[in-house]
C-alpha cells in the first residue's frame, strides 16, 4: 500500500564501540570507551516525536535476556527526516580482564540495546527494538552485529 511505501522506517543502522585512546584494542582497555549507534530513518517521510534509549551491558552468551531501559536516562525529542541518521551513544565502563578474556573468548558478549518511538506521516505511533552484540575477534574491531532476538519494528 502507499502507507508502506511512504511510511518512516527507523532502524539501527550501525554500532560501533570506540576507545577514548582510539580503537579497542584487547589487553589495552583500561580507560573510557564509548558505545555509539546510528539510526536511521529509510522510509520516504519523516518521523515525528523520536524518543530512544540506550543500554548496553556484558553478559553470558545467550543469556542477555533482561535488556532493559537504564534508570535516570536523559531523553530527548527530534524529528529525523527520510534518509537522515541520528546517533545515540553514551560512556561505557572499561571491561575487567575478566570480561575481555571471556568476550575475546566468545564466552560473554557485550550487548548494545534499545528502542526508538516515533510518530510517522499517518499519525501512527511506531517503535523499533533493537539488540546487538560484540564478541570474539569483532572486540578489537568494536563492531557489532544484530544479535538472534535483533531487531522488532511495529
Amino acid at each position: 500500500t502507499a502507507e508502506r511505501q511512504l511510511r518512516a522506517y527507523v532502524l539501527p543502522n550501525t554500532a560501533q564501540r570506540i576507545i577514548s585512546r582510539g580503537v579497542a584494542r584487547v589487553g589495552v582497555d583500561r580507560g573510557v570507551s564509548k558505545v555509539v549507534v546510528t539510526l536511521k530513518n529509510s522510509g520516504q517521510t519523516p518521523a515525528y516525536d523520536c524518543v530512544a534509549f540506550l543500554g548496553v551491558g556484558v553478559f553470558e552468551i545467550g543469556k542477555a535476556t533482561a535488556l532493559i531501559p537504564p534508570q535516570d536516562m536523559p531523553i530527548s525529542q527530534s524529528v529525523l527526516a527520510a534518509g537522515e541518521k541520528i546517533e545515540l551513544g553514551g560512556e561505557m565502563r572499561a571491561l575487567t580482564q575478566e570480561e575481555e578474556v571471556g568476550i575475546a573468548g566468545a564466552i560473554q558478549e557485550i550487548h548494545v540495546y534499545g528502542k526508538v518511538t516515533y510518530r510517522d506521516a499517518f499519525d501512527i505511533q511506531r517503535s523499533t527494538e533493537f539488540n546487538m552484540f560484540c564478541t570474539g575477534e569483532w572486540l578489537t574491531s568494536g563492531r557489532f552485529a544484530s544479535s538472534q532476538d535483533g531487531t522488532k519494528a511495529t
